[in-house]
């Protein structure tokens, strides 16, 4: 019944627009575009997603948004001409048609063969295989059967009117050789995505998939090839491009016969996009993939995107796709720091978002939430997979799959419902429920082990006392419910003295960005001139790449302040046996109770030690003498057979 009415529509706008005088009908052309592009939804994103990738970082998102707009008056005016394709003749044809290279298609014809006439979704196509007719060279066009029988009948009569045969693309190969052996011309187009059966070429900075048929046919029947390009210059006036024909004279010549097209084709895009069919998922098969990370500017959250992006990367490299931005390829995951014009746009965010009113206008409301040079980073960027750990960032995360219809990841337990994510990788301390979309960590992500293995301890191995053990201490600082006081940690200091001294060992210390500047004070007044010190960052003075990680690669035994989820995951997924630092009156605190939840899991299966400041001494000896390895938390495997369900 749709199908029914659908037919039924265009029937009536096709008369409709044939009895109209021109320029009524150019109007109302120009109408029935805003219409579709005010009903189109999914098309519309559809647009945006691939003119990111064709123009990134060449035209900004008001210029990207007029070409979408633009491509539906065209369309509009398209469907306007092929209604009105009975009064074509060669009256029109001079008064509206502008002709080059005809004369490469003369050449041709005083030879064996028939030619093959190769377009694409540029312009008016189906106005142009009209014009060749006309103009005395009648083609055979292969074309797309419609879904709709009824609507692909309406466009074959309409297709037919001047001496044109339509060959449906399902037809028997044997059909097109037969037809250029017989000296006919056919019409044919080569710029839609045709997965695994087509040839790899480069079209605006990316790989695609593009269908070898016409060149293939060109070989074995060496027939010339004419590329056929319709532009629209204004109204109803176009202008039509023909090339010097070319020939494929070996199985070589295949691919580059397809990138010359791909590169002749780009070319006339690059001066016309609106004329170009946006539409069309062009790069479904490409073989590049990007990874967008969005950033709340914690550390903690940032890590661990970056090893879920890590891991996302090795799975597509498996997939045979590489991970690169068009234009950019020496940049592999793209990390953007987004900022909210007010401090309650997060929160007024997730409000709309549980509403669904964002499907309605997503780009006002990502214009009004963030600042202006955010929202154009935003909107210009390509996005197929994007990452975010954090609530702040979980509904924006949600908005940005939405208008680039990419893939999303969210770290961390968020209060949005799960289902608007394609995967979510949640801690067992943050108590949620199983779902197919869920994969359950006992730890925050991160990649200690493979820095470690890069990277080492070449940053410190010069400053230590090669023969002896080494201590380290990973300061975190204060948080809502808490405050290291003064005393509390020229204590602990004192103790990590004793210890060095006692077993003589290497210390290193490095604190962290919520550190006080008091307790920073005290670690600068203690440790200057202690010489078992052999390393003190001071995270908010000078915080050297790579410390944490030089660190772990040369401890023997970590020392991690409660505070800190993300390092005390960190540390356990190292090789140091881990001794998790409690304050005095743990379970009184506040606030602390994915804390307390994770530190007691890692404890019970022996990732980590526990111990209060009375027992640190006792405990550190104990690992010091202990002839078993420490136990190193490892779950990649985990979370990347749940990356499998969305590359």
């Amino acid at each position: 019944m749709k199908n029914y009415l659908s037919y039924l529509i265009i029937k009536c706008c096709l008369v409709i627009l044939r009895i109209l005088p021109m320029k009524m009908s150019q109007i109302l052309g120009r109408i029935l575009g805003y219409l579709a592009w005010s009903l189109s939804g999914k098309q519309k994103r559809i647009s945006y997603k691939n003119l990111r990738a064709a123009f990134y970082k060449k035209k900004d998102v008001g210029v990207l948004k007029n070409v979408v707009w633009s491509m539906y008056q065209h369309l509009g005016l398209s469907f306007v001409e092929i209604a009105r394709f009975a009064e074509l003749d060669k009256t029109y044809l001079n008064k509206h048609i502008n002709i080059s290279g005809l004369e490469y298609v003369e050449q041709e014809k005083d030879k064996e063969k028939g030619i093959i006439f190769l377009t694409a979704h540029f312009g008016n196509w189906e106005l142009s295989s009209q014009i060749v007719s006309i103009l005395g060279y009648p083609t055979k066009v292969l074309a797309r059967q419609q879904k709709t029988t009824l609507i692909d009948e309406i466009l074959n009569k309409y297709r037919s009117l001047h001496g044109c045969t339509v060959v449906t693309k399902g037809a028997n190969l044997k059909n097109a050789l037969r037809t250029l052996r017989d000296k006919e011309d056919l019409g044919m187009l080569a710029d839609e995505d045709v997965k695994k059966d087509g040839l790899n070429v480069n079209f605006f900075g990316r790989t695609v998939s593009a269908p070898q048929g016409p060149m293939s046919i060109a070989y074995r029947t060496k027939s010339p090839i004419i590329f056929s390009f319709l532009k629209r210059i204004s109204g109803f006036n176009h202008e039509l491009i023909m090339q010097q024909a070319f020939y494929i004279k070996d199985e070589d010549d295949v691919q580059k016969g397809l990138q010359l097209y791909c590169d002749r084709l780009a070319s006339l895009i690059e001066d016309c996009p609106e004329q170009w069919l946006w539409l069309q998922k062009r790069w479904r098969s490409s073989r590049e993939r990007n990874i967008v990370v969005l950033s709340d500017n914690k550390a903690g959250h940032l890590n661990q995107s970056k090893a879920v992006a890590f891991w996302l990367k090795e799975e597509l490299n498996k997939k045979g796709l590489k991970v690169s931005l068009p234009y950019q390829s020496e940049e592999e995951i793209k990390i953007v720091k987004p900022n909210y014009r007010y401090k309650w746009c997060p929160v007024f965010l997730n409000i709309v978002l549980l509403s669904k009113l964002y499907k309605f206008f997503p780009e006002k409301l990502l214009s009004y939430c963030l600042t202006k040079k955010s929202f154009q980073e935003l909107s210009q960027l390509p996005v197929d997979y994007l990452i975010s750990c954090g609530n702040s960032l979980s509904a924006l995360n949600v908005i940005i799959k939405y208008i680039n219809l990419s893939k999303n990841i969210i770290i961390m337990k968020p209060t949005l419902p799960i289902s608007n994510f394609d995967l979510a990788i949640i801690p067992e301390h943050d108590e949620t429920s199983n779902a197919n979309n869920v994969v359950i960590t006992q730890a925050t992500p991160n990649i200690i082990d493979r820095q470690l293995k890069v990277e080492g301890d070449n940053k410190i191995k010069n400053k230590l006392d090669k023969h002896k053990k080494t201590l380290s201490l990973f300061f975190g600082g204060d948080a809502q419910f808490f405050k290291y006081q003064d005393n509390y940690l020229q204590n602990l200091i004192s103790i990590l003295k004793q210890t060095c001294n006692d077993e003589d060992l290497n210390l290193l210390i490095t604190t962290s960005r919520r550190t006080s500047k008091s307790n920073e004070l005290i670690f600068k007044q203690e440790l200057a001139n202690y010489n078992k010190c052999r390393y003190l960052v001071i995270a908010n003075k000078d915080n050297p790449v790579g410390s944490v990680v030089s660190m772990l690669a040369a401890s023997d035994i970590a020392l991690v302040t409660f505070d800190s989820v993300s390092m005390i995951s960190e540390a356990a997924s190292s090789n140091s046996h881990v001794v998790v630092v409690l304050p005095d009156a743990l379970d009184k605190l506040k606030g602390f109770t994915k804390h307390k939840k994770l530190i007691n899991n890692f404890a019970n299966k022996g990732f980590v030690s526990i111990a209060a400041m009375d027992e640190i001494k006792r405990v550190i000896r104990d690992k010091l003498y202990q002839k078993e390895k420490a136990k190193v938390l490892n779950e990649e495997l985990q979370v990347k057979e749940a990356m499998g369900k969305i590359v």
